[in-house]
């Protein structure tokens, strides 16, 4: 029977019928390295044969051969082929937050299937080989861009998709100070109030200088000095260290 339909094949080389009719032999022989060459050359000639697509697949599963598997679907283009491949696919990891530029620190969880281990990189497009697995939510707190990669792998080795993902960490400056009051002269004793921005620490002087983290820190209502003197105030964030502008304004207190 071989030789007949090797034969045939001789004089139509383009006969899928006839190659099914021999890999079917070599099946039943259990020669599946035989019948794997016919059912590709049947895919050559006809990427449509969803039959052919069948038979490789269960020979493949067969051998626990799942990298043929997604090399098979990788090659594969009609979508009605593609369907087949749906339990050999593994989802891209999601994002919890899309790429882009941010003023704070964010926590970014990674997402994937739930059968799947997931896999980052912060500075390789190869996470799985070059990255670290995936536990819980990563902490973008520093300022920087941050290119993220991600993939997911299932127990058979099946991997997904690498997603990748961007994002500029450009901490926003506190708002300024608000000083009540606002500068004036008076004639009596005057105790300033500053309201201090969330996470942060206040810090001023009095001699007209830039006031910084060594400065005196604002802890409770501050008295107006005598005289005339420049009060200069700034907000340091706790978290980040930014700072905000300079505040600054004129206080004349004389006693009268």
């Amino acid at each position: 029977a071989v030789s007949y339909y090797e034969k045939a094949l001789s004089i139509d080389s383009d006969n899928t019928d006839v190659r099914f009719a021999l890999a079917d032999i070599y099946m039943s022989k259990k020669d599946y390295d035989a019948a794997l060459v016919l059912y590709q050359e049947i895919i050559n000639i006809d990427p449509k044969s969803k039959e052919a697509y069948k038979k490789l697949i269960s020979i493949y599963e067969s051998k626990k051969d799942y990298d043929a598997i997604v090399a098979l679907r990788e090659s594969a283009k009609d979508a009605s082929v593609l369907k087949l491949f749906a339990d050999y696919t593994v989802s891209k990891p999601q994002f919890s937050k899309s790429s882009g530029k941010y003023g704070e620190t964010i926590e970014l969880s990674i997402d994937a299937d739930s059968d799947t281990k997931i896999y980052y990189s912060y500075d390789s497009d190869d996470p799985l080989t070059r990255g670290e697995r995936y536990y819980s939510p990563i902490t973008l707190d520093k300022e920087g861009t941050y290119e993220i990669t991600a993939v997911a792998v299932d127990d058979r080795g099946i991997k997904s998709e690498v997603a990748s993902a961007k994002y500029e960490i450009e901490f926003e400056a506190p708002d300024a100070p608000e000083i009540d009051p606002d500068g004036g002269t008076f004639g009596a004793q005057t105790d300033i109030t500053i309201t201090v921005p969330e996470n942060c620490k206040v810090y001023y002087t009095w001699d007209s200088s830039d006031p910084s983290a060594a400065s005196t820190e604002y802890t409770a209502p501050i008295p107006v000095p005598e005289g005339n003197n420049v009060l200069s105030v700034i907000a340091i964030d706790q978290n980040t260290r930014k700072c905000s502008d300079i505040y600054r304004s004129r206080f004349e207190f004389y006693m009268n």
